[in-house]
């Protein structure tokens, strides 16, 4: 409860900031879903788990404000699952230091303040985790598999790790590993299975997505405000295209993400060693399960796929710290442990504040931009727009104003036609794709994201006058 209650805290102070721009096309996908409409709930980068969760959620009116306090009253339960979680893969005073550290690295705290799918599909990877070392039984490898599964509805890279599990169990479990994968996969598959057959009756491929997009950013970097015509290429089509720039970009992932990796590669031949111990042959599962999954996942350049793994490898890093202090007496060793930790949850509830700041600050400039402009209503915002896809009006319940490219554009069905994207290779095509979309104010970020269309703008004051200029943007009335 204290964890929860510092979330909310947090995110009273920041005035219920949105940390990530993913939420806002997820939301405008959950406003059109129609069952007279099938193509509807095709997402290419996100299965339909939070498109439906936050349409549920919008019955309360505010679908974004009702999302986060239901991520704040989950995170209470996270705490549970991982402070179970823990003490059965390392000893009690290692399990007590490792709590803090999961429940406040960024990529937890953060996400569960950012209404994202990452958090949800988080909670069912530890509860699926959680519920494996329960003991080698039908039913708990079964509900792991149906957890495992529900994460998949959230995020599509939970079957990565899915498969890296049962690849983990086949390789170190001596007994019952067949029977073990067996339930693990009945509880797995009927999701898989409904997402895919959903994905057919929009429209689509039974495993399509856009994934190629996140394969191509990584291989060549990506203008997000003007993404390439991939149209229907797959992964394999954009590798194949280009084979030798792949394993060069998928080395330099690899690289990048060795921060992450090293916890596993470092743990692994100590828990092999000490693998007839059942909770360092767990933790031992779980390493390898989550090294595969880091290595496939490298590519996608997505730094919020570690969440997924977090416990796992804080586990492995204070598991190798706590070799250093193996012969130190027991007493001594859960004194220390416990001091350590009560240091860790407040250094912990002071640093997620420090860092809740950066949001406060953010949406004063936003409150700031919004009053400048005089927007009042939706229709008010899609006149203003802006290169920045963090940006929102905070006193219009998270809504934003109009953009052009992003994932939605790549991603959504559909989203073209109600945003018709808008070109800015000169001042004149720039101005006119405004004009024709009813748009009377452009704002560009400081730097911009949009280096192009930023550059356009600034190169013809007669059809773009600036206006204001802010500590965040440049504001331009469009002529």
């Amino acid at each position: 409860m204290l964890y929860a209650a510092a979330l909310l805290a947090v995110a009273w102070h920041s005035r219920f900031a949105m940390l990530s721009n993913d939420v806002f096309p997820l939301r405008w996908q959950a406003e059109h879903l129609s069952l007279y409409h099938p193509e509807t709930f095709f997402d290419g980068f996100f299965p339909i788990g939070y498109p439906l969760l936050l349409r549920v959620m919008s019955l309360t009116g505010n679908p974004v404000l009702a999302s986060l306090l239901l991520h704040i009253a989950f995170a209470a339960f996270y705490v549970v699952l991982v402070r179970r979680l823990l003490p059965a893969i390392l000893d009690s005073a290692a399990a007590l230091v490792a709590l803090p550290l999961v429940l406040f690295t960024p990529q937890i705290a953060g996400n569960v303040l950012s209404v994202t799918p990452d958090f949800p599909a988080a909670f069912c990877v530890v509860a699926a985790f959680f519920l494996f070392t329960r003991g080698d039984t039908g039913r708990n490898i079964f509900l792991a598999g149906v957890c495992m599964g529900a994460g998949y509805l959230f995020r599509t890279h939970v079957i990565i790790l899915a498969v890296s599990f049962a690849l983990a169990v086949l390789l170190l479990e001596k007994s019952h590993r067949l029977r073990t994968v067996f339930w693990f996969c009945v509880g797995v598959l009927p999701f898989v299975i409904a997402q895919g057959l959903l994905q057919v009756w929009s429209g689509h491929g039974f495993f399509e997505n856009a994934q190629a997009f996140n394969i191509w950013r990584t291989m060549y970097g990506m203008d997000w405000n003007n993404p390439p015509a991939l149209g229907g290429a797959s992964v394999l089509d954009v590798i194949r295209e280009h084979p030798q720039v792949f394993f060069a970009a998928y080395w330099g992932a690899i690289v990048q993400g060795s921060l992450y990796l090293l916890p596993c590669l470092i743990a692994m031949p100590f828990l092999w060693v000490k693998r007839r111990n059942l909770p360092h042959r767990m933790l031992m599962v779980f390493t390898i399960a989550a090294l595969f999954y880091l290595i496939l996942t490298a590519i996608g350049g997505s730094p919020r796929n570690v969440a997924l793994v977090i416990p796992i490898l804080v586990a492995d890093t204070i598991f190798v710290i706590g070799l250093a202090f193996a012969r130190v007496h027991d007493a001594r060793k859960q004194a220390f442990a416990l001091v350590l930790a009560v240091l860790l949850w407040c250094s912990g509830i002071i640093g997620i504040f420090i860092f809740s700041n950066r949001s406060t600050r953010r949406v004063r400039d936003y409150t700031n931009d919004e009053r400048l402009l005089n927007v009042q209503s939706k229709a008010d915002a899609l006149k203003v727009y802006t290169d920045d896809f963090d940006f929102y009006f905070p006193g219009l319940r998270y809504e934003t104003p109009r953009e052009s490219g992003g994932w939605p554009e790549a991603g959504l069905p559909h989203y073209i036609e109600e945003f018709p994207h808008i070109r800015d290779s000169s001042a004149r095509v720039l101005h006119d794709d405004l004009v024709k979309s009813g748009v009377h104010w452009a704002m560009f970020r400081i730097p911009p994201y949009d280096g192009r269309g930023a550059e356009s703008a600034s190169s013809d004051t007669a059809l773009f006058r600036p206006i204001y200029r802010t500590p965040m943007h440049v504001i331009y009335r469009v002529e």
